[in-house]
């Protein structure tokens, strides 16, 4: 999916790709995006995780920097891209040099 502008999922994620943000804001009221996800969020472009708790997803773009690594990507440790309560998890045990990307 792409989305120009702000849209507000409400609802279950019946998709199973990707999410890219180009523009404007998309903000999520559930952590359901799919445990497969690559999530792509560019230098115009904010998320809202408006939920509580973690969502899972495979990868994370966040600008120009690809992320892969184990860990935790939330309003807390990239506040330029994401707001909200929620997080997006890259799951595993991030190393002591790629924890907080």
């Amino acid at each position: 999916m792409v989305w120009v502008s702000t849209r507000r999922l409400f609802c279950l994620n019946r998709y199973t790709g990707g999410t890219t943000v180009r523009q404007g804001w998309l903000v999520l009221t559930k952590p359901n995006l799919a445990d497969s996800s690559h999530v792509i969020v560019s230098t115009h472009a904010k998320i809202a995780l408006d939920f509580t708790g973690d969502d899972q997803v495979a990868k994370i773009t966040l600008g120009d920097t690809t992320h892969t690594a184990p860990g935790r990507y939330d309003a807390r440790t990239f506040p330029a891209f994401f707001s909200g309560t929620g997080s997006l998890v890259i799951p595993g045990t991030p190393s002591p040099s790629s924890a907080g990307e």
